[in-house]
């Protein structure tokens, strides 16, 4: 929808990951799984390394939910409140 497709500058909503993506809601939550190709990232991490990084969702139909998976507490580019992947 347009909604998801609000572009800036220097975005390209044309972009695809490719990844594969499952939800389901349950009480007072939602579940995510998501695959992502370290290919559409362009880089392999090693194991042990560490990325800091936060994954949001924003739902602009009603009712409208701002929602992360690291409470940035004021938007989603608090990166002093992102959280960490860890590769194994």
């Amino acid at each position: 929808d347009a909604a998801s497709k609000r572009a800036t500058p220097d975005s390209d909503v044309e972009w695809n990951s490719g990844c594969s993506v499952a939800t389901s809601v349950a009480a007072g939550k939602w579940i995510v799984e998501m695959a992502i190709p370290m290919s559409a990232i362009g880089v392999t991490p090693a194991a042990g390394d560490v990325w800091t990084g936060n994954l949001g969702r924003e739902k602009w139909t009603a009712p409208q939910e701002i929602t992360c998976w690291s409470c940035t507490k004021g938007g989603f580019h608090n990166t002093h409140r992102f959280g960490q992947f860890i590769f194994k």
